[in-house]
């Protein structure tokens, strides 16, 4: 339940960024095209970008000395238990979320089989367009198109104002505009508590209609003329809430866009604005930070002083591309990285979900309550063996035993490579214990 929340809340917070930079910066641009593929990615990259992990290396400090040894600091582990003698809470908010998500989703799958129906009962008119089925009927009051088709009010227009506004309905077919609705309907459906996302449906339809007009006003009628037979057809009606239309609402937004002279071409250089703001929000949700002054307890003895740092390395000599490095020399990046294959991962991800497979949350911890991070770390020697593995940041003897268990009883890694020789390459893993 955590993780979604997590990742919902991660998600809707997107979604607020990318609308409010159109909304300040790209809203009223005629780049329809540009403004369509925009609002499109911002739903895609909503869902995606929660996602996406960046690696901190920091370096940590060892004892209380000026001095000090660098290392790799990896993305955290988490291991969940229940408290003990507490049974896990019926996830009600969970189940009530879903549950809205999946009757949302039956009403829209619901609505598309009904208008595929509908549509399919009407008469088909004599109008020829390729891969097109134009039908005329009294089921809908509207003109408006669903993917391949277009209906049309029986009796209703003119032989000009029919063909103005298939001229109009065509652009929706073309553009395929019926599929983005589709797909933002998705979306809110899964993200119904958030505004954003019913504020991104909305405006990818207005740039749908933007879109439409730009094209159909330039095929024959002028924009004053154009308006005038959207103003004597306008009328309302029954028309189903997937489709796009000639006569969705007439507000001014759209009349201004109508005729609205063309954005100039500099004014594409808006959509970099994103960039910026999706950076900063993946920093802040895809990256953490370690105390720069932990304390170092030995793995075998709590009580233990802190050993003093090593000396810094001596120079080099050379060394048979085989020969394994000297102890003393301990790197934290180097030109080849340590490799740790496990299962379908490999590198810093293998090793992590190894750990995760691994840590067991002791039962003695769970009695008691305890819970927190636990900072180890290791190096990984020049035969890909795991040694010196020490707790760096301690919270209970339990908890910093069983994570120095599942360290020390690691896989061999394929070990890094530094100017082709092997090399010894320093860790540190921080693993959270979490009770529910």
């Amino acid at each position: 339940m955590d993780t979604l929340a997590i990742y919902l809340l991660k998600s809707s917070l997107f979604m607020a960024v990318f609308y409010l930079v159109y909304v300040v910066w790209l809203q009223k641009e005629t780049h329809f095209s540009a403004n369509r593929i925009y609002l499109i990615l911002s739903l895609v990259g909503s869902i995606c970008l929660p996602f996406v992990e960046v690696p901190v290396y920091e370096t940590t400090a060892v004892g209380k000395s000026i001095a000090s040894i660098t290392n790799v600091l990896l993305p955290s582990v988490t291991v969940v238990a229940n408290k003990a003698g507490e049974e896990t809470p019926m996830p009600w908010l969970l189940i009530g979320y879903l549950t809205v998500c999946g009757g949302l989703l039956i009403m829209l799958a619901y609505h598309i089989v009904k208008v595929f129906l509908k549509i399919r009962k009407e008469k088909q008119l004599s109008v020829a367009i390729p891969g097109v089925r134009v039908v005329e009927g009294d089921q809908f009051d509207v003109p408006f198109s669903f993917f391949n088709s277009v209906h049309v009010p029986k009796n209703q227009y003119s032989e000009e104002q029919l063909r103005i506004v298939l001229q109009h309905e065509m652009v929706h077919v073309q553009k395929r505009h019926s599929a983005d609705v589709v797909f933002a309907w998705v979306v809110c459906s899964l993200w119904w508590v958030n505004p954003f996302a019913w504020l991104l449906l909305r405006a990818i339809r207005e740039v749908h209609e933007y879109q439409a007009d730009s094209v159909s006003k330039g095929q024959g009628a002028g924009p004053a003329e154009y308006i005038r037979l959207m103003l004597e057809t306008s009328m309302p009606g029954i028309v189903p809430a997937l489709s796009t239309g000639f006569n969705k609402p007439l507000t001014l937004k759209r009349l201004t866009m109508i005729t609205k002279e063309k954005s100039v071409k500099m004014s594409v250089l808006k959509y970099f604005l994103a960039i910026p703001a999706v950076l900063t929000l993946i920093f802040v949700f895809s990256t953490s930070s370690c105390s720069n002054d932990p304390k170092v307890v030995d793995a075998t003895d709590s009580s233990a002083y802190p050993p003093p740092p090593p000396p810094p390395p001596p120079p080099a000599v050379p060394v048979a591309p085989d020969e394994p490095a000297k102890e003393s020399e301990a790197f934290f990046i180097v030109e080849k990285m340590p490799d740790f294959p496990y299962k379908d991962k490999d590198g810093i991800e293998g090793f992590r979900a190894y750990v995760q497979d691994n840590v067991k949350y002791p039962k003695e911890a769970m009695d008691k309550g305890i819970q927190g991070k636990v900072y180890v770390s290791f190096v990984v020697e020049a035969d890909g063996a795991v040694s010196n593995v020490k707790v760096v940041r301690a919270v209970n003897k339990f908890l910093d035993e069983e994570t120095v268990r599942a360290v020390k009883t690691a896989l061999k890694w394929t070990p890094g490579e530094q100017k082709g020789k092997k090399v010894r390459v320093s860790f540190t893993i921080p693993v959270t214990f979490k009770l529910q």
